[in-house]
């Protein structure tokens, strides 16, 4: 096994601020909405390159156990530029092309009841993910590395991937 990079995890310590929420808003250039089973093949699409396999299975099954808790952002062209699913503990998959599709896309997921504070595990390569998720209120519990068998080296865009499901599927 080799170490890609590391996974940081995170919980919800301090909720989003009314403050916080109008910074989402002002820096929004797309729109928030959420996903329908017609989106799936289209966000499969916009996560392979971003993940580095095609989860499209993956995706439709947590669509499927997770209905009406997952969004889709889209840019002015009405194009997916992001998506977001919400499971009862926490956030992701999540994934966005830019660092404010992602914060519209948090501040959607977080205006849903979880049944604990929220957590979130993030790629230790996504710069402008951690950032996000510090500034919402988020606290780093603990950093895991995030490895791989055998294989050339990593696959995907990371800095895109502003969550995982989990350690195991991504």
């Amino acid at each position: 096994f080799q170490t890609d990079e590391l996974t940081r995890q995170y919980k919800l310590v301090a909720g989003p601020t009314s403050q916080r929420a109008e910074e989402a808003r002002g820096e929004r250039r797309g729109n928030v909405r959420p996903m329908v089973a017609d989106d799936l093949p289209v966000v499969a699409a916009f996560d392979m390159p971003i993940f580095g396999v095609n989860r499209e299975k993956v995706l439709a099954r947590l669509f499927q156990d997770m209905q009406g808790r997952a969004f889709v952002a889209e840019n002015e062209r009405c194009e997916i530029s992001g998506y977001l699913f919400c499971k009862r503990m926490g956030l992701g998959p999540f994934a966005a092309q830019r660092a404010e599709d992602a914060a519209i896309l948090l501040e959607a997921g977080l205006a849903l009841s979880f049944d604990d504070a929220p957590s979130i595990r993030i790629p230790s390569t996504n710069v402008d993910g951690v950032a996000l998720i510090e500034h919402w209120g988020f606290q780093e519990q603990r950093v895991l590395p995030h490895m791989r068998r055998g294989g050339m080296g990593p696959v995907g865009d990371h800095t895109r991937l502003y969550g995982l499901y989990s350690y195991a599927i991504g």
